[in-house]
C-alpha cells in the first residue's frame, strides 16, 4: 500500500468520527453570536452616555440620572458579601452633596478630584459625569452617613431631623446605567457561547488526537491494509445509530472516537450502566484488551428502545468473541486481574489456535 492509499484510507476512517454538518453549523452560528455579543458589549461599554435628568432634582427611585462631579470623599460605608462589595461615597458639585455607590471603574476617574478634596494637589482636576440610577437610602447607609459627615467636619452638622434637606431620600448607584442590561446579556451569551465553543474544540481536538492514535496503531502492526478491506466490504453488519461496526475481525467503534479493536484481542467484556442521582442516564459496553487498556463501544444512549438494538449488538459480539470472558461477575474480576491476566490471555489465545487448526 503506497502512501496515497494510505492517506486517502485515513481519512476515509476518520471521517467516521467526523463532527457532523448539524452540529459544524450550530457551532458556527454560535461561534458568529458569541462574536457579536462581544463586539456589541465592547461598543455599548465605550458609547457616550445619553442626556439624563440631574440627580439632584429627580425624587423618583429606579430612574437613570447623571451628577456632575468636583468634589468627592474617601470610602465612608462599605456592605461586604461573599460575592460582592459595595462602597460608598459622598459626591458634591458646587452646592449639593450627594451619597453614591462607585464601582472600580468609577472610582478610578474620581481619583484626581479625591486627591483634590483632601488637598492632596494643588490644581484642581476636571469635573467628572457620574452616571447611574437612583436607590433609596436605607435607614442603616443613613446612620453611617450622618456619623461619617459629622465626623468629616468635626460638628454634629447632621442629624435624622435634617438628613433629607443635606442629602436627599435616594442615592447614585453607577453600578447600574442605561446600557447596563445589554452589556450583561451581552456578557452572559458571549460567556455561554465561549464555553460552549471551547468545550466542543476540546472534545474534537480530543477525538482527532485518539483517532488519529488508533490508525496509527493499525498502521505500524500491519493491519490498516486489511481493516480497509473488510471496512469496504458490503457484508458488514453495522448499527450506524450506535456508530459501532462489525467486520470479519475486527469491530469498529466510532462514537466521538474512532476504535478499531480484533476480536482476538478481546479478553473480557461487559455492560456498564451509568447512574446518575440514582437514575439509570446510560448503558456502554466496557472491552478490556490485551495490552490492559479498557474501551469504551456503544456509548451512544442505550435507554427505551434502543436498549434493544444494545442488547443486540451484545449478543452479537458474544457470537464473534466466543472466548472472551462475558460479563461483569466475581469470576471475571478474578481472571482479569494484575495477577491472573497473563494467564487468562494464554488461555483465549491456545483456544483461539487450537479452533483455527481445527
Amino acid at each position: 500500500m503506497d502512501n496515497i492509499d494510505k492517506k486517502v484510507i485515513t481519512k476515509e476512517l476518520l471521517n467516521l468520527v467526523k463532527p457532523s454538518k448539524k452540529l459544524i453549523v450550530i457551532s458556527i452560528f454560535i461561534l458568529i453570536i458569541t462574536i457579536l455579543s462581544i463586539i456589541t458589549s465592547f461598543y455599548l461599554k465605550s458609547k457616550p452616555m445619553p442626556v439624563l435628568k440631574n440627580a439632584i432634582t429627580e425624587q423618583n427611585e429606579n430612574v437613570f440620572v447623571q451628577f456632575e462631579t468636583k468634589f468627592a470623599t474617601d470610602c465612608f460605608a462599605q456592605y461586604k458579601t461573599d460575592s460582592y462589595t459595595d462602597n460608598f461615597y459622598f459626591v458634591m458639585d458646587d452646592d449639593y452633596i450627594m451619597i453614591t455607590k462607585l464601582d472600580s471603574e468609577n472610582l478610578k476617574k474620581l481619583t484626581n478630584i479625591i486627591k483634590y478634596t483632601y488637598s492632596e494637589i494643588e490644581d484642581m482636576p476636571e469635573s467628572q459625569i457620574l452616571y447611574g440610577i437612583t436607590r433609596k437610602i436605607p435607614n442603616e447607609l443613613k446612620t453611617l452617613a450622618i456619623s461619617s459627615y459629622n465626623e468629616m467636619f468635626g460638628k454634629d452638622l447632621l442629624n435624622s431631623s435634617n438628613f433629607e434637606d443635606f442629602m436627599g431620600t435616594l442615592y447614585l448607584d453607577t453600578s447600574c446605567t442605561p446600557y447596563s442590561n445589554y452589556i450583561l446579556a451581552c456578557n452572559i451569551i458571549a460567556l455561554i457561547g465561549g464555553i460552549y465553543t471551547i468545550v466542543v474544540f476540546i472534545l474534537y481536538l480530543t477525538s482527532y488526537i485518539k483517532s488519529n492514535t488508533t490508525i496509527k496503531r493499525v498502521t505500524n502492526n500491519g493491519t490498516l491494509d486489511d481493516i480497509y478491506t473488510q471496512f469496504k466490504d458490503p457484508t458488514n453488519t453495522s448499527y450506524s445509530k450506535q456508530n459501532i461496526m462489525f467486520l470479519n475481525d475486527y469491530v469498529i467503534s466510532y462514537h466521538r472516537v474512532l476504535e478499531i479493536i480484533k476480536y482476538k484481542d478481546i479478553v473480557w467484556f461487559y455492560e456498564y450502566t451509568l447512574r446518575r442521582n440514582g437514575f439509570e442516564s446510560n448503558r456502554y459496553l466496557i472491552v478490556l484488551t490485551k495490552d490492559g487498556k479498557k474501551h469504551y463501544i456503544c456509548t451512544k444512549a442505550t435507554l427505551g428502545k434502543n436498549y434493544q438494538t444494545f442488547k443486540e449488538i451484545f449478543t452479537k459480539l458474544t457470537q464473534l468473541c466466543p472466548y472472551s470472558l462475558v460479563g461483569y461477575t466475581k469470576e471475571n474480576i478474578i481472571a482479569t486481574n494484575k495477577n491472573n491476566l497473563k494467564n487468562t490471555i494464554e488461555s483465549i489465545e491456545l483456544k483461539y489456535s487450537t479452533s483455527d487448526k481445527e
